[in-house]
C-alpha cells in the first residue's frame, strides 16, 4: 500500500495533475482537503483529480459521508477518463480493504491474548485506515522556504467557488418549489448545531440556545434551513425548515450552503464547507482558538466559556495565549482535567450574529480585534510556527504533518466580535 501511495504521489509531483484521495468517511476532512487541494493547484498550475473508493468491497459497504462532494465542478477539477478513474478506485478500495483485514486480525489477537482495545483501535490505526494520495502536498508547500501567511491569503484571493452540476441544481430548485415554497422569495440562513444534549461532544451545543438568534433572523425576513441528522432534537418553528428530520438528498445540503447568506454552525465539517462555496460563516461554541476559527475576514466566531475547575473562575480570552499550544480540549470530550467549559449563552450568540450581519470585508477591525490578532499571531509564532520540536499530544506518529497542517490552518482572518472581546478579554 505504501508503494502505491508513493507512485501516485510521484505522478502528482511530476505531472500537471494532483491526484487526491480525501478522507471520504469524514465530511469535514473531505471539504478541508478538497479546498486546500484547489489552493495547491492554483499555486502549481495543476488540475485536481479526486479519487474515492467503490461503494462496496465484496460484502462490506464503504461509507462515504457525502458522495456529491466528489461531483462538484470547478475550473481546476478534472474528471479523468473512465478507465483511469476505475484503476484509481481499485487502488483506493484495495488499500481500505487491506486496513480492514489488518484491524480484524488485530481484534482477534487482542481477544486471544486479552489485550486492550488500543491494540486495534488507536489514533495511529485510524490515521492509516484511509488512503492518503496527495495529502502531503496540501499544506507543506508554503513552508518550504519561510512560512508566510500572506502566501495563503494571495492564493485565497484567486480562489473561485465550486459549483454543483446543473442537473443537481435543477433538482434542488424543484425540491424547494415543492416542499418549501415559502423560502423562494427570501434570503436564507443555514444553521448546523452539533448536538451535545445526548452526547459528550465538547464542540456541540443545545439548539435551543439559538432560538433568540433564529427569531431575530426570521423577524428580519430570512428563512432558516437547519441541517443535521435525525438523532438531533427537532426544531419546530415557523420560518424554519428542519432538514434533519425531513428526507432529502445530500446534494441539497451543499446547494443550501452555497446559496446561503450566512452559515451559523459549531466546530464541525459543514461549517468548513463554507470555504469551498465562499459562504459567510459564524461559528459558535468553539473550543479551539487558533486553527479551527473561520478563515476569512468578515467571518466571526465565539468560544465556549472556559473555567478553572478548582476556583470555578472564568478564564479570560487573553489568558488563552499564556497556555502551551497543546492546551487543547478534545473535540468529543473534555480531556483536560483542570478545565471545564460552558456553552455560549443565547445573548452572546445573538450579539455575535448582529455584529456579523453588519460587518463586511471593507469594515475596519476594532482596536480590540486588532489586539486579538496581534497577541494570537505572536503566540502561534512562538509555540507552533517556530517550534520545530513541538510534540502535539493528540497527533499520531506522523506528528510533523499535523504540525504543518496546523500552521496552514492558523493562517486565518476570522475574528471574535468586538462585543465578545470587550466582555471577556480580561
Amino acid at each position: 500500500m505504501f508503494i502505491i501511495s508513493k507512485i501516485i504521489d510521484f505522478i502528482s509531483l511530476n505531472s500537471s495533475y494532483l491526484i487526491l484521495s480525501p478522507h471520504f468517511r469524514s465530511f469535514g476532512d473531505s471539504v478541508e482537503q478538497i479546498y486546500f487541494g484547489l489552493l495547491y493547484c492554483y499555486e502549481k498550475d495543476k488540475k485536481l483529480i479526486l479519487v474515492i473508493p467503490f461503494k462496496r468491497l465484496l460484502f462490506k459497504k464503504i461509507n462515504i459521508s457525502n458522495i456529491f462532494l466528489y461531483q462538484l465542478e470547478h475550473e481546476l477539477i478534472h474528471k479523468p477518463p473512465l478507465i483511469l478513474e476505475f484503476i484509481l478506485k481499485v487502488f483506493v478500495t484495495f488499500i481500505i480493504g487491506s486496513h480492514f483485514l489488518k484491524t480484524k486480525l488485530r481484534m482477534i489477537i487482542a481477544f486471544v491474548f486479552n489485550l486492550k482495545s488500543e491494540f486495534y483501535a488507536n489514533i495511529d490505526q485510524s490515521y492509516e485506515s484511509y488512503p492518503s494520495f496527495g495529502r502531503k502536498f496540501l499544506y507543506s508547500f508554503s513552508e518550504k522556504d519561510i512560512y508566510k501567511k500572506e502566501k495563503w491569503f494571495d492564493l485565497e484571493k484567486k480562489y473561485k467557488s465550486v459549483t454543483l452540476p446543473e442537473e443537481l441544481e435543477v433538482k434542488c430548485k424543484k425540491f424547494l418549489r415543492t416542499v418549501v415554497p415559502e423560502s423562494l422569495n427570501k434570503p436564507w440562513i443555514v444553521i448546523h448545531v452539533l448536538d451535545n444534549t445526548k452526547t459528550s461532544f465538547a464542540r456541540g451545543a443545545n439548539i435551543n440556545d439559538f432560538n433568540d438568534a433564529i427569531q431575530y433572523l426570521i423577524a428580519n425576513g430570512y428563512h432558516i434551513f437547519r441541517l443535521g441528522d435525525d438523532s438531533m432534537p427537532r426544531l419546530d418553528q415557523d420560518g424554519v425548515t428542519d432538514l434533519a428530520h425531513l428526507h432529502h438528498e445530500k446534494f441539497l445540503d451543499l446547494y443550501l450552503i452555497k446559496k446561503a447568506k450566512l452559515f451559523i454552525g459549531t466546530q464541525s465539517g459543514p461549517a468548513y464547507a463554507t470555504n469551498l462555496f465562499n459562504t459567510r460563516l459564524l461559528t459558535t461554541n468553539l473550543i479551539e482558538w487558533s486553527t479551527a476559527i473561520p478563515r476569512k475576514k468578515g467571518d466571526f466566531f465565539i468560544t465556549k466559556a472556559f473555567f478553572e475547575k478548582e476556583t470555578k473562575k472564568r478564564i479570560a480570552i487573553s489568558n488563552f495565549f499564556k497556555k502551551e499550544y497543546n492546551f487543547q480540549i478534545h473535540t468529543n470530550k473534555i480531556s483536560n482535567d483542570s478545565v471545564e467549559v460552558m456553552d455560549n449563552t443565547k445573548e452572546d450568540i445573538l450579539e455575535a450574529l448582529k455584529e456579523q450581519i453588519t460587518f463586511n470585508k471593507e469594515t475596519p477591525f476594532s482596536v480590540e480585534q486588532r489586539e486579538f490578532f496581534e497577541v494570537k499571531q505572536k503566540w502561534l509564532q512562538k509555540n507552533l510556527i517556530e517550534n520545530k520540536d513541538l510534540v502535539i499530544s493528540y497527533a499520531p506518529k506522523d506528528a510533523e504533518f499535523v504540525r504543518v497542517r496546523s500552521i496552514a490552518l492558523s493562517s486565518n482572518m476570522g475574528s471574535l466580535p468586538r462585543s465578545f472581546l470587550v466582555k471577556y478579554w480580561n
